[in-house]
């Protein structure tokens, strides 16, 4: 009888210590695992810079009573599901990118895609500090933040252009497969005499690699860490198509299971950390990205500019994509024109130079 009650006390304690708790007191005694998942794999910068740094700043920060678990390369899912698989459980904390899905809960932050729209100086910063004041006057509560919790906005360095074959004039993308980059751009693409193809961030390699397509679209920055210009070794730099916001997501029940001290440090201090350190981290990589880029076409590609008239051809046809956000708001029941003239008018007050 005595051994079994040993057993029945060592059971109870062991399933104190798998449900993450140092013992049966009161929460600030509890030890919580955060899941953090990163699509990205661990040689793309924002492990290094970002995730990894955040990690040891949350454990730092809450004294060890939040243990950091971070998966990279996608392991607890791809960007294309990010809000299914945080608001679902599978991991705690990951980032969306609104682009991927372009529909009424996340559409405020797409303006933030819209083609040629790209800041002159700091775009990932400028970018960044925009959205984070313009989307929540637009966001709905109850349709996007019911099963996650909002940590912060952030932005990627500008897009260009990565091909298997030289691009030297706008008429060279003609009948090329180009990557469609999120939803919302097939228009701007067939504008260009292209046919769009759907990719994601993972699939991109593999796909200009087996001819799936032609055309890659991504940051110069990312583009290093994913090694792309080996098998797109034709590089167009100065045509900076557009940059991507991309939204840090926390799970509501890990949220809402933190005693309120922890939630303070989170809301305060945490969470604004980890979109500055990604925003950061993008600007920090910008400058040697280009170094490292030309390095790896060298004796197979060229890192390409084109003459300014190029240039705007392939700009002349973005405006009707501008066109089609204010009617997808409207759409989605937003107020478009509202919302496009107000996003504009902040642009132009960061010192941002409209094309249209």
């Amino acid at each position: 009888m005595s051994i079994v009650a040993l057993l029945l006390v060592l059971t109870a304690c062991s399933g104190d210590k798998t449900s993450g708790s140092s013992s049966a007191g009161s929460s600030n005694n509890k030890v919580f695992e955060l899941d953090v998942n990163n699509p990205l794999p661990s040689t793309h910068h924002l492990a290094g810079n970002a995730f990894e740094p955040w990690k040891k700043l949350v454990e730092e920060k809450t004294e060890g009573r939040v243990i950091v678990n971070l998966y990279h390369g996608g392991t607890l899912g791809q960007t294309g599901t990010a809000l299914e698989d945080v608001s679902g459980g599978i991991s705690d904390v990951s980032y969306l990118t609104p682009s991927y899905y372009y529909d009424s809960r996340v559409f405020p932050w797409t303006i933030g895609s819209l083609p040629f729209s790209v800041p002159t100086k700091d775009p990932a910063v400028t970018v960044s500090k925009v959205l984070s004041e313009f989307a929540p006057k637009y966001w709905r509560p109850e349709e996007i933040f019911q099963d996650i919790v909002y940590m912060g906005i952030q932005s990627t360095d500008p897009y260009v252009m990565l091909s298997t074959k030289p691009i030297k004039k706008a008429e060279d993308l003609k009948n090329l497969k180009i990557r469609v980059p999120g939803k919302g751009w097939e228009k701007l693409i067939v504008s260009w005499g292209g046919t769009p193809v759907s990719v994601t961030n993972e699939e991109m390699y593999e796909a200009l690699e087996r001819g799936t397509i032609d055309v890659g679209i991504y940051t110069a920055v990312g583009s290093v860490g994913n090694k792309y210009y080996e098998v797109a070794p034709y590089i167009v730099k100065n045509v900076q198509l557009y940059l991507t916001p991309m939204v840090s997501i926390m799970n509501r029940d890990f949220y809402d299971s933190l005693p309120d001290d922890l939630k303070k440090i989170f809301d305060e201090e945490l969470n604004p950390a980890l979109a500055e350190l990604i925003t950061q981290s993008y600007v920090k990589e910008s400058d040697q990205a280009w170094e490292n880029l030309a390095a790896g076409v060298e004796g197979k590609g060229e890192i390409i500019e084109l003459p300014e008239k190029e240039v705007q051809k392939l700009r002349a046809g973005a405006k009707d994509q501008w066109d089609v956000w204010v009617k997808d708001a409207n759409k989605f029941g937003y107020p478009g024109e509202k919302m496009l003239d107000e996003y504009k008018y902040m642009l132009e007050e960061n010192g941002v130079e409209l094309p249209f």
